[in-house]
């Protein structure tokens, strides 16, 4: 694990054995740290970058949901750039900046579709989206609302100094769906031609209709149902199946 600046801004780089790469978009809250998956996409080759979002842990700034998206900005024009700092005598890689997938999970997802609809990102080759966050002001309910409220209380109480926010209230009205974000309204910029997005079929806070409709943003997709819930808690080797199948 090698940490990445860029200005105010912090990611760890867990390196692979090719010029491949993968920006991996987290979702929240969440410790920094090597997880079963990175080490998945290690062993296939790839580069992973995981940001630090703006606002959290040793990232400066306030953490929001516009300041996340632009971290998916900044951090694609980072490694399009084609140079990883690998920490040892500050030796550089070079990667390829024709080679950047994406992955992404849960809100992690949210804002990097955010981000496809904000900006032309051209490098784009591929991207998975895992459990994703789509849309939440249409699939509002008691069940939406606990979970959110849920969450508030776990980085009230687990996280209070790693996730800095300028307006909490503000933030989590979005992610309840109490707030819509007109961005989600927008076209997409980036055109990713069969994203591969993948749902757990029992996922209590995504679900699958939820999916469903991000897909529909895409004319060409790669969608999938399978067994499990959210993120980690669905059916790992049917999930290993469809990244290896996509990505090589």
């Amino acid at each position: 694990m090698i940490t990445q600046v860029k200005g105010n801004k912090r990611a760890l780089l867990f390196p692979g054995s090719s010029d491949k790469s993968i920006l991996f978009m987290t979702g929240f809250p969440k410790y920094p740290a090597k997880s079963e998956l990175i080490d998945k996409l290690c062993n296939y080759g790839f580069n992973v970058i995981m940001p630090l979002y703006t606002g959290t842990f040793d990232s400066s700034g306030y953490f929001s949901i516009k300041n996340s998206v632009n971290d998916v900005f900044e951090w694609h024009d980072y490694l399009k750039k084609g140079n990883l700092n690998m920490g040892i005598d500050n030796k550089i890689k070079k990667i390829s900046s024709n080679h950047i997938s994406i992955f992404s999970q849960s809100y992690g997802s949210y804002i990097v579709d955010l981000a496809f609809r904000n900006y032309e990102l051209s490098n784009i080759e591929k991207a998975i989206f895992l459990s994703p966050l789509h849309k939440p002001y249409l699939f509002k309910n008691k069940e939406s609302d606990k979970v959110a409220t849920f969450v508030n209380e776990i980085v009230k109480v687990s996280y209070p100094l790693s996730y800095r926010f300028n307006d909490m209230k503000k933030f989590m009205s979005e992610i309840k769906g109490e707030k819509i974000n007109n961005t989600t309204k927008l076209p997409i910029k980036t055109k990713i031609k069969n994203p591969l997005i993948v749902i757990g079929k029992d996922d209590p806070i995504t679900p699958p209709e939820m999916t469903e409709k991000l897909s529909m943003s895409y004319s060409e997709k790669n969608y999938h149902e399978i067994r499990g819930g959210h993120g980690s808690r669905i059916d790992q080797k049917h999930f290993d199946k469809l990244l290896k199948k996509y990505l090589l």
